[in-house]
C-alpha cells in the first residue's frame, strides 16, 4: 500500500478523519505523561532525600501503563482503517493492560491515604505491613487478569463482524470478565478512597491546634478534593463500562474515546503525579536535618513527620 493510499484511508471520511485525529491527539497526551513521569522519577533518584519506596514503584508502573497506551491509541487509527491487521485480542489486551497497570498506581494513592490516617490519626508504626500487603493486591490483580487471558487465547474464538475486528470491542465471555473484573477493582478503589478520605480529614479536623494552622487547612482542602474528584472519575467510569457491557459499545463513536479517557483517566493521573511529586521544602528539610528529627528508621513515606506534625501535601 503507498504512502497516499494509507493517508486516504486514514482521512477519507469527515467522520474517520476525527476519529483518527482524537486517537493520535490522545496518543501524544499519554506519552507526555511517559515523559514528565520519567523524569520525575530521573530527578528523585538524582536527589534521594526525597525520595520515599513508594515513589519507587509509582513512576516505573505509570511510565509503562502510558508508554502502552500511548502505542494503542497509535495503532487505533491504521487498525480500524484496515491499513494494518492486528489480532483482536492482542488490539484489547493492549487497551486492558495499562488499565490494570494504573489501578497499581490508583492503590498507591490508597495506601498513602491509609498511611496518613494511621500515623497521624494513630501516631501508629502498624504501616509497615502495608508494602506486602500492596505487592500481595497488586500480584493477585495480574495473576487473576493474566490467567482469564489465558483461557481467551485458548479458547475458541467465534467469527468476528468487520467491527470486532477493527475496534477494542469485548468479544465472549472471558474478555467480558476481565472488564467485570475491572469493574469490581474500580468499585473497591473507589470505596476506599471514600472512606480513607474522610477518615484523613477527620483526623487532621479533631486536632485542633494543627486544624487552625494554614497548613492544616490546606491539608483539608487538598483532601477532600481529591477523595470526591476521585470518586467522580471512579465511578464514572463503572456506569459508562456497564452501560457499554449491557447495551451498546461507544468505542466506535469518533468523540467517546477522547471524552472518555480525558476526563476519567488522564485527569486522575495527573493527580496522582501532583501528590506523589510533592516534597518537602528545602526549609523543613535542612530543619529536620539540624534537629535530628528525620524519618524513622522503615517509615515508607514522608508524607507525615510526627515530631513537626508537616505534610508534603501542604
Amino acid at each position: 500500500m503507498t504512502n497516499s493510499t494509507a493517508l486516504q484511508d486514514l482521512f477519507g471520511t469527515k467522520e474517520m478523519a476525527r476519529y483518527n485525529s482524537i486517537h493520535f491527539v490522545l496518543a501524544g497526551i499519554y506519552f507526555m505523561l511517559f515523559i514528565f513521569s520519567i523524569l520525575f522519577f530521573v530527578r528523585l533518584l538524582r536527589h534521594t532525600h526525597m525520595t520515599f519506596s513508594w515513589q519507587r514503584f509509582f513512576h516505573p508502573t505509570l511510565s509503562l501503563g502510558c508508554i502502552i497506551r500511548s502505542a494503542f491509541f497509535t495503532l487505533q487509527p491504521f487498525i480500524a482503517t484496515g491499513v494494518i491487521e492486528v489480532p483482536q485480542r492482542l488490539n484489547l489486551f493492549l487497551n486492558l493492560l495499562p488499565t490494570y497497570l494504573f489501578f497499581a498506581c490508583y492503590l498507591i494513592i490508597l495506601f498513602l491515604w491509609a498511611e496518613i490516617y494511621h500515623k497521624s490519626a494513630w501516631r501508629s508504626r502498624s504501616a509497615h505491613y502495608f508494602r506486602p500487603l500492596y505487592l500481595g493486591i497488586v500480584a493477585f490483580i495480574f495473576l487473576v487478569v493474566f490467567i482469564l487471558e489465558a483461557l481467551d487465547w485458548a479458547h475458541k474464538q467465534p467469527p468476528l463482524t468487520i467491527e470486532q475486528q477493527r475496534y477494542p470491542l469485548n468479544v465472549g465471555v472471558y474478555q467480558t470478565s476481565i472488564s467485570l473484573f475491572a469493574l469490581f477493582l474500580y468499585s473497591c478503589v473507589g470505596l476506599g478512597f471514600l472512606i480513607y478520605g474522610l477518615m484523613v480529614w477527620r483526623a487532621v479536623a479533631q486536632r485542633s491546634s494543627f486544624a487552625t494552622e494554614s497548613s492544616g487547612q490546606h491539608i483539608k482542602h487538598k483532601v477532600v478534593f481529591l477523595t470526591v474528584l476521585i470518586n467522580i472519575c471512579f465511578f464514572s467510569r463503572i456506569g459508562l463500562i456497564t452501560w457499554a457491557l449491557i447495551i451498546t459499545s461507544p468505542s466506535t463513536w469518533w468523540w467517546f474515546d477522547g471524552s472518555y479517557f480525558l476526563a476519567l483517566e488522564v485527569v486522575p493521573l495527573v493527580l496522582m503525579l501532583m501528590v506523589l511529586h510533592s516534597t518537602p521544602k528545602r526549609k523543613q528539610l535542612e530543619t529536620g536535618n539540624s534537629s535530628g528529627n528525620g524519618h524513622a528508621p522503615g517509615e515508607t513515606t514522608p508524607l507525615v513527620n510526627e515530631d513537626r506534625r508537616t505534610s508534603t501535601l501542604s
